[in-house]
């Protein structure tokens, strides 16, 4: 009988089905709180507020503008009535300057009087003539009808510059020389910024206007002291305007350059707002709003406004602003956020809950399946996982088991055919050692007429027979340092020691090992530390690499030997300008018993087990060798050995490793571009075959199974013909390049190439450091990127860090 519909089977039986639930969830949480919440409601409210607040600070800004015009205005009649009745007066004063020798120098004379002087006959002149009292029934007809004084001063001067009339006395008698007075005469109008008297507590501007005759010629300058009163102005615009429900805390006005005019707060008169953020926000925009926080302050709702001037007065270029408290302004968005909040948050929670049921259900078991795969890396194949989730993990785990139960059969084949294999050689070549010295010793003595007198026939044939044998012992002292190296036998002398005298004496030793090509052997070293080192075995991987730097040198080359010191290593290379490897055998080139060329093998001899062996006793030190060639240029093979010896040793794999390590890249690669799906399809692919085509034609299935993309396949048949043809792969980019790429991702490869360059502790740090301070790299990231790079810079990887001096 089948079971019924159940819709929790249905939702959680499925690891997928859960994931599109959870997604889900959090997509109705977010269009909730988003769209009713804060979108919709906060931006009406928002726009509303900020409309009505713009509007008061228009009003008022409006009003400024329009009584600035009507005493403008009002200050050109007076002009006109001067113009027209009181002519003659200025007509004698202009007459009278017109006729002196000099009269700058009259109205000096006359300015330092008037300054020093209380009481003269110019000053009362110029206080108690006609054109004075009418300046003065002016201002009082002015003051009446406002209520307030409007003019504080008037005054009029001839076109000399010399005061004709005046309702107090002024500051000068010689006005010529004012930036006012020399504008309105030849602008016609001056209207000043505004000026704040601090003793008498108001503010004033300062209108100056030309004077004309009928003629239309300058007779003279009037000038006026306007008075304005802000505070009412700002007073009778806010009760003539609809106000906003909430308070406006202060105005402030302020020149275009961002100067003070005008401030409720305590900002003094002409004080700088220039590098305020304020100012850059005013200045953006005709009008608006926006919300700030200033130091140690409540955050303010500010709308603004420019001066637009009015009617023919175009303004001064003043902008207002009014300020409130933005907590009583937004108020009513706070409570329905703090509603929305509330709501969400309990919401949130059950999410929250939910999630981690959720999550758990599926982290868990693939914890389990990480930690069994960081137990089965380290090699332990024994480990085993429990997953009964009833759903895909479960097969996953089951999968795994089975997929370790293979790998742990297949690791103990393997131990079992290397131990059989480093066995069976050490027994061979010492078997086979043993009768070589028996035979070159009858050999020897045969030669030497101990058992008769040979002819010169025969004596060729058993030289030929003793080199022959002397190379075959080569080749079995070979192999048993081979299989000493891979048992972890190899012996080693450690001893405290300068090497610099053993490099020298290997110097000398080999410039006269070929002779007829005249090799020059050069070298270079800096003060060399004293190190505890087996200076036999240095010196054996060194002559077994200026050997063949010699063989392979052209004739009349030059060999050039380099030691250094850093950090913990001394770097050793070996550089020729000889005939080179090809590019295609290079990544082979440590194999035993693989040579470049047969022919090369033929012309130069050799075993093709010297330059394994050098591998094997350099790596047995934690020590890295490793080579760069261009075909007919030359050749640097380059190592490095600790300054402190490894005593414990590591079984070195040195025969059959070719094929196993293109098998191991072959198997990162696929770990690379499947991730867990790439232990099932290595196995698999091994089961077929591991040859290229087998490879090639396995990588098209996958593409077909929709597996990998196109692209990547393409990227796979490349990798896969880069490693089974023995080339070096496209990571020939450093270690530290390529770690960096695949954590912060191809765009930064400028920053990876920088890092490159650096590669040590304090240099490394230091540039990271650097990098995140440009905001080029996160916090999070430098703090991996450190764990990493430091894990290659205590390694002996380092021949990343001296890439300047391999050339």
């Amino acid at each position: 009988m089948n079971k019924g519909f159940s819709l929790r089977g249905f939702l959680f039986d499925s690891i997928q089905r859960r994931l599109t639930f959870g997604l889900v969830m959090l997509v109705l949480f977010l269009v909730a709180t988003s769209i009713v919440a804060i979108v919709l409601s906060q931006r009406s409210m928002e726009q509303t507020i900020g409309a009505t607040s713009v509007n008061l600070a228009s009003q008022v800004m409006d009003d400024i503008d329009r009584t600035i015009f009507n005493r403008l205005s009002a200050s050109k009649s007076m002009v006109k009535e001067v113009a027209n009745h009181y002519a003659d007066i200025l007509e004698g004063s202009n007459k009278f300057f017109a006729a002196l020798d000099d009269p700058e120098k009259y109205m000096s004379d006359k300015d330092e009087e008037w300054i020093l002087q209380n009481q003269t006959t110019l000053m009362q002149g110029v206080l108690k003539n006609d054109l004075a009292k009418v300046l003065r029934e002016h201002m009082n007809f002015y003051a009446e009808e406002q209520g307030r004084i409007v003019f504080a001063e008037i005054f009029v001067t001839n076109r000399f510059g010399a005061i004709v009339a005046s309702t107090e006395k002024t500051s000068d008698y010689k006005q010529n020389d004012e930036l006012w007075w020399q504008h309105a005469r030849s602008e016609g109008v001056y209207v000043s910024d505004i000026v704040y008297d601090e003793s008498a507590g108001v503010y004033s501007l300062e209108i100056a206007l030309r004077i004309e005759d009928r003629m239309g010629d300058f007779v003279g300058v009037m000038k006026f002291i306007l008075v304005m009163k802000f505070h009412e102005l700002i007073s009778v615009s806010t009760r003539r305007t609809p106000a906003p429900s909430y308070a406006v805390q202060n105005f402030n006005i302020i020149t275009r350059e961002g100067k003070v005019v005008f401030s409720t707060e305590d900002h003094p008169i002409m004080s700088d707002f220039s590098e305020t953020e304020i100012l850059r926000q005013v200045q953006s925009h005709e009008e608006g709003y926006f919300t700030t926080i200033e130091a140690h302050e409540d955050e303010k709702f500010i709308a603004f406004v420019h001066s637009r001037g009015f009617r023919s007065f175009h303004g001064l270029g003043w902008i207002l602003w009014t300020e409130y408290n933005a907590q009583e302004v937004l108020s009513p968005i706070v409570q329905l956020r703090n509603t929305i909040f509330v709501t969400v948050a309990i919401f949130l929670s059950l999410c929250i809950l939910l999630s981690v049921k959720i999550s758990r259900s599926i982290t868990v078991p693939l914890k389990k399946l990480y930690e069994a795969t960081m137990i089965a890396e380290r090699g332990d194949y024994s480990t085993r996982v429990n997953i009964p989730t009833g759903d895909e993990l479960e097969q996953l785990g089951n999968a795994f088991n089975g997929m370790i139960a293979t790998m742990e059969k297949t690791s103990r084949v393997r131990k079992e055919i290397d131990s059989a294999k480093t066995q069976f050689i050490s027994i061979t070549s010492h078997e086979l050692r043993s009768p070589m010295t028996p035979m070159k010793a009858q050999l020897q003595m045969l030669l030497q007429g101990y058992f008769g007198k040979l002819n010169k026939k025969q004596k060729d044939a058993l030289d030929i027979v003793l080199r022959n044998t002397d190379r075959l012992d080569h080749v079995i002292m070979d192999f048993l340092e081979i299989s000493r190296i891979e048992a972890a036998r190899l012996k080693f002398n450690f001893q405290k020691t300068d090497l610099t005298e053993h490099i020298k004496r290997l110097v000398d030793e080999m410039k006269g090992f070929d002779p007829a090509k005249s090799v020059k052997i050069g070298f270079s070293m800096k003060k060399l530390p004293v190190i505890e080192a087996d200076p036999d075995r240095v010196m054996q991987v060194l002559r077994n690499l200026i050997n063949n730097a010699i063989k392979f040198s052209k004739q009349n080359g030059k060999i050039w030997i380099n030691v250094e010191s850093v950090g913990d290593y001394l770097i050793f290379s070996v550089k020729d300008d000889g005939i080179g490897i090809p590019y295609e055998k290079q990544g082979r080139i440590f194999e035993p018993f693989y040579q470049a060329e047969q022919t090369l093998s033929r012309k130069y001899g050799g075993t093709g087990l010297g330059l394994a062996i050098c591998k094997g006793i350099i790596e047995s030190q934690s020590g890295k060798i490793w080579m760069k060639s261009i075909p007919e240029k030359g050749t640097i093979f380059t190592f490095t050995i600790p300054k402190q010896p490894v005593k414990k040793m590591m079984p070195i794999t040195l025969l059959f490793s070719a094929q196993q390590s293109r098998d191991h890249r072959l198997e990162e690669m696929f770990k690379e571009f499947l991730g867990p799906l790439s232990v099932h399809e290595f196995e698999t692919l091994r089961e077929q075959g591991m040859n290229d085509k087998a490879v090639q034609e396995y990588l098209k299935e996958l593409e077909q199974k929709s597996i990998v993309s196109k692209i990547e396949f393409e990227e796979m048949q490349k990798r896969v013909r880069e490693i089974m043809e023995g080339r070096l792969t496209p990571e020939k980019m450093s270690q530290v390049e390529e770690i960096c790429l695949n954590i912060l991702g191809p765009k930064y490869g400028d920053i990876c190439h920088t890092l490159q360059k650096d590669l040590n502790e304090q240099g490394m740090k230091k540039q990271l450091l650097k990098l995140q301070k440009s905001g080029k790299i996160t916090a999070m990231e430098a703090k991996v990127l450190e764990e990493k790079l430091m894990q290659i810079i205590r390694k002996p990887d380092i021949e990343y860090k001296i890439g300047e001096y391999l050339g």
